[in-house]
């Protein structure tokens, strides 16, 4: 936030910053684990069979978050965050 005036980037833009700031880039099998790929893999047999998701983890309700707050100064701050699926 000290190096640019946006609050999120994605894609070959932010792999640009990221590589201008000095900051490691990471395969995205980096943050693969084996117990998500198979949540992953049970959500999806589960939804193509019509089923609902035994496994709270997998359920379709949990998923991207998103915030935005304006302080009392104007300021504007934005996040997200995912359950990865």
């Amino acid at each position: 936030m000290e190096h640019s005036p946006h609050v999120m980037m994605v894609g070959q833009g932010a792999e640009l910053f990221a590589a201008e700031q000095k900051i490691e880039l990471v395969d995205p099998s980096y943050f693969r684990t084996e117990k998500r790929w198979e949540q992953l893999q049970r959500a999806l047999k589960e939804e193509a069979a019509g089923q609902a998701h035994a496994d709270l983890e997998t359920a379709k309700h949990f998923g991207t978050v998103g915030a935005v707050a304006l302080d009392s100064q104007g300021k504007l701050a934005a996040g997200t965050s995912t359950g990865g699926m």
